[in-house]
């Protein structure tokens, strides 16, 4: 992404524990990472997936993510919402990237596109 001059803003959708967005910030020189997760138990009906985790292990994975993403400072931007609200909240146009690694199913992925 340095390479291709993507050094704005840019978002991580889906964090769990923040290690990519840590490596992103160690060695991405751009502005300022949006960290984008609700870090919420969905109902297996809704989500069925091994990653869909009863609410304190989501609550422990939050806590984690802000932990591990402290030492940047203004450069890390944690959003504890979907992808949805977080579009909602940024600026059109602003990202020069956007990481998809959510939910895996297709009609989230198509979701986390939109």
């Amino acid at each position: 992404m340095n390479s291709l001059g993507l050094t704005g803003d840019g978002a991580e959708i889906g964090v769990k524990q923040g290690q990519y967005s840590e490596y992103l910030l160690e060695h991405w020189r751009g502005s300022r990472l949006f960290s984008v997760d609700p870090w919420k138990e969905f109902s297996v009906s809704e989500y069925h997936d091994a990653d869909n985790v009863a609410q304190r292990e989501q609550d422990r994975n939050h806590q984690i993510t802000v932990n591990r993403l402290a030492r940047f400072g203004e450069r890390s931007k944690i959003l504890r919402m979907t992808s949805e609200e977080a579009a909602r909240t940024i600026a059109d146009d602003s990202l020069s990237f956007a990481y998809l690694d959510a939910r895996h199913d297709y009609a989230s992925v198509k979701e986390d596109i939109a």
